[in-house]
């Protein structure tokens, strides 16, 4: 109760929800933004992700959400949380975090102020997208995977990384968000399928997930190989 980034609400039993019957739920598929400058291979392992959803489901339809606001919050937020822990201990963060954590440091009150109430109405605009589907599907990511530790010493930047484009709206959002392995590139790389739900929608989102799972094997398969 003590924890300001806690909710009150009551338990969900997890195991019985990945039994949900799917075949009543509603996607929604964000093309805007989310499907597009896709790689080929991304977009072909999620074109074919989506026609198996369209078989365990009620069908599929575009949708549109509103636009994110800057990370401004976010950046205030990490200086405020390890400021003291980056004078103290520089070397244990990296170049591309530190930058980050500074940057926090020279966003005024006024612009923070601004960007919480830009925050406040995003996530409330994209829950009336949940008025017309139960769920959003997209491409985890729109490149295949960088080799493990690239970029983390990259200069700070004011976005998120091309990786990251289409995880970190439903992170602002506030919305709950599984990613499942939908395929392999050429090359052995794991392609994702993103799948998310409406505030406090974990349990659809597991059933659809665990759905999928049913109906492929991806999951049983090792990258490289």
């Amino acid at each position: 109760p003590e924890d300001p980034a806690s909710i009150e609400a009551p338990p969900v039993d997890f195991v019985r929800a990945l039994a949900q019957d799917t075949r009543r739920l509603r996607i929604g598929r964000p093309r805007q933004r989310y499907f597009e400058a896709l790689d080929p291979e991304v977009e072909s392992a999620v074109t074919a992700a989506i026609a198996v959803l369209r078989d365990l489901t009620a069908g599929i339809q575009d949708v549109e959400l509103p636009d994110v606001p800057r990370l401004s919050l976010m950046f205030v937020e990490a200086n405020a949380y390890f400021s003291k822990a980056l004078e103290a201990s520089p070397d244990g963060f990296s170049a591309s975090v530190r930058g980050l954590i500074n940057m926090g440091g020279r966003i005024s009150a006024a612009d923070y102020a601004g960007a919480k109430q830009r925050l406040e109405v995003s996530r409330r605009t994209v829950r009336q997208v949940f008025n017309d589907v139960d769920v959003i599907v997209t491409p985890t990511t729109p490149n295949l995977p960088d080799k493990l530790g690239a970029g983390s010493d990259a200069p700070a930047q004011r976005g998120p990384p091309l990786s990251a484009r289409n995880t970190t709206p439903f992170n602002i959002y506030g919305l709950p968000t599984v990613s499942v392995n939908c395929g392999f590139s050429k090359s052995g790389l794991p392609i994702g399928l993103q799948i998310s739900g409406p505030p406090q929608g974990d349990a659809t989102v597991l059933a659809l997930a665990h759905a999928y799972q049913r109906q492929t094997d991806w999951h049983t398969r090792v990258p490289g190989q």
